[in-house]
């Protein structure tokens, strides 16, 4: 049972490899840095509704932890999951 284990895990991180590879990604440590800059730009680009303090208060929040990240500027102008992740392949390889 434990062998059938192994060898399952091993098949789902083979296709999850896959389908990291597929997205354009080079790596999985690649592609789970470009989730946390997605995550902070998401966040920034919401609004909307919100008070001005909150909206304020969130957007410098979030390039705060986007600079301690290290990413370069230029991120919070991507208004797209398409444009940030060109973006962040042309920026940050």
């Amino acid at each position: 049972m434990i062998r059938e284990q192994k060898q399952q895990n091993t098949t789902e991180t083979a296709v999850n490899y896959d389908r990291l590879l597929s997205a354009g990604f080079r790596s999985k440590r690649e592609q789970k840095r470009f989730s946390k800059l997605l995550t902070y730009s998401v966040i920034y680009q919401q609004g909307g509704e919100w008070d001005e303090n909150v909206i304020r208060e969130t957007r410098d929040y979030c390039e705060k932890q986007v600079r301690r990240l290290g990413f370069p500027d230029g991120w919070g102008g991507c208004g797209s999951y398409e444009e940030l992740k060109r973006w962040f392949f042309q920026a940050c390889r």
